[in-house]
């Protein structure tokens, strides 16, 4: 039986081959959920130390975007000290954090002091994924290092240079390419499969009637998996994700035009472009399970903690600011613990979007097994499962 099968919520990735997406069972590997059987409504039980955390070193970014996420954020020029990064990575070694995943803020491999030597840190510990744009990504390539992360994930914005610098304002499309394929070389001499290699197709308003010519281009670059995602507005004020008409167009597009397997055209677009409401058959899940269990903690250029990807930037779900505090203080203080309350509440009183929420999936999984519905994967698909990134 397929996991697929076993666990038929919608994947987390709308991967071009089905057999490269990211399934949600991987929210089971860690056992929490256990901890929740015979639990109240309103229970909130101290969180284990976070199992997958997310570092944004720096708001620096060698790209210009006109479609970015972070833009008022990128402006403001914060970035993680060294001090701050030596602490926050000895803690996470020691309270067992089984997954570290550098990712934007603005790209990290433009850290102002080099990402690479604590990427070189952080693999002799736990998992390690890197979230790129891909200008800088030969600063890792040249390094042992690149060899020992899990994965990268490069993000695509184009099939070709023109489009590249109408989307990005800079003329990098050539160094992209070849820092894909070189990664892909890599991995082709690696002993161990690392690192796996993935390309995003970042799908946007000036992108997307190119879709289909993204796809064609992207499968030729020798990628381990090559996914889609529509950009969203995160930021507040923002207007950059698609409209409903521009989504039924790149859903009609993608089904008549990508060249999909047999079958999964449909699942495929659907999954692209998620609907704003949930569909009739997809229960809401009753809490907000990603936060409750610990799941995950994001620590952001100007120090600041959260919980959960939406909420970013707005004082009142941080949980502190580690250029203040060290982690472990945080992690299961008082701060913590009412965040994750307000979090809770906010998913049952039906206040997060399920087209931002990147756990949303996540929870309904948890939702089931917490009733019985699934049972936990054997320890041995871990690394299939990619569940040290949560």
């Amino acid at each position: 039986m397929s996991e697929s099968d076993r666990y038929p919520e919608m994947p987390l990735t709308a991967s071009l081959d089905p057999a490269g997406n990211i399934g949600t069972a991987k929210a089971l590997m860690t056992g929490r959920i256990h901890a929740y059987v015979g639990a109240g409504p309103k229970d909130i039980l101290p969180p284990a130390f976070p199992w997958t955390v997310g570092v944004s070193p720096t708001s620096r970014c060698p790209r210009a975007c006109f479609f970015c996420s972070h833009a008022t954020r990128n402006r403001l020029g914060h970035y993680l000290s060294e001090k701050t990064m030596c602490r926050v990575h000895d803690c996470l070694r020691t309270i067992g954090a089984r997954g570290i995943i550098y990712a934007g803020g603005g790209d990290p491999l433009a850290w102002e002091h080099g990402i690479v030597p604590f990427i070189e840190l952080a693999t002799g510990f736990c998992d390690v994924g890197i979230d790129t744009n891909g200008v800088l990504a030969g600063r890792l390539i040249a390094s042992p290092a690149a060899q020992r992360v899990f994965y990268v994930t490069i993000s695509l914005l184009a099939h070709e240079r023109r489009l590249y610098r109408e989307i990005c304002g800079r003329d990098q499309f050539d160094i992209v390419d070849r820092n894909i394929r070189a990664f892909a070389a890599l991995k082709s001499r690696s002993a161990d499969g690392r690192p796996r290699v993935n390309v995003k197709l970042s799908v946007n308003r000036r992108s997307y009637r190119h879709f289909a010519a993204m796809c064609r281009y992207a499968r030729g670059l020798g990628a381990d998996n090559v996914f889609a995602r529509c950009m969203n507005d995160f930021e507040i004020g923002q207007d950059i994700e698609l409209n409903e008409a521009q989504k039924r167009e790149l859903y009609c597009a993608t089904m008549r035009d990508c060249g999909l397997p047999d079958g999964y055209a449909e699942p495929f677009a659907r999954n692209l472009v998620y609907p704003p409401q949930l569909p009739a058959d997809m229960c809401a899940p009753s809490r907000c399970w990603s936060v409750i269990l610990g799941h995950n903690l994001g620590i952001k250029p100007d120090g600041e903690c959260y919980l959960c990807v939406p909420t970013t930037g707005r004082p009142e779900f941080s949980i502190g600011n580690v250029n203040r505090r060290p982690l472990d203080a945080l992690w299961g203080g008082a701060r913590h613990l009412e965040v994750m309350r307000r979090l809770d509440d906010r998913m049952r009183r039906g206040g997060c979007d399920p087209n931002r929420c990147r756990h949303h999936r996540l929870n309904l999984v948890l939702e089931r097994a917490l009733r019985g519905g699934f049972e936990t994967p054997s320890a041995s698909m871990h690394d299939t499962l990619h569940a040290s990134f949560l």
